[in-house]
């Protein structure tokens, strides 16, 4: 391959990589005097042999995320059939309500 090719195909890959749209759950903020936002989900594990990271990535969640609000479930293959709780449930923390927050115990901002 020649360098401007490869060139070429570096600029190319770089563009469609940064292209894509970033997505995030998106919460609407609770009361004056509440700190709970959003609610737990229930999820039917599909017969298609999906491992639990790819459900937990389904809903933008990590792996550890999802195991500790399913102990017990097995996560390279979930029984079929067996039901999921999804965890979009959060405690905000006890800080002002401006600006960004960064809540380092639960790794979320």
């Amino acid at each position: 391959m020649t360098p401007l090719r490869t060139a070429a195909l570096a600029l190319l890959c770089t563009l469609t990589l940064v292209s894509h749209q970033a997505a995030a759950v998106e919460y609407a903020l609770p009361a004056a005097n509440s700190r709970l936002i959003g609610e737990n989900l229930e999820y039917v594990v599909p017969a298609d042999n999906r491992p639990l990271e790819q459900i937990a990535a389904d809903f933008q969640l990590g792996l550890t995320n999802i195991m500790e609000a399913n102990p017990g479930v097995d996560p390279y293959l979930p029984t079929p059939g067996s039901k999921l709780i999804i965890p979009h449930q959060l405690i905000l923390p006890n800080a002002p309500r401006e600006g960004i927050v960064i809540n380092v115990a639960e790794m979320r901002l």
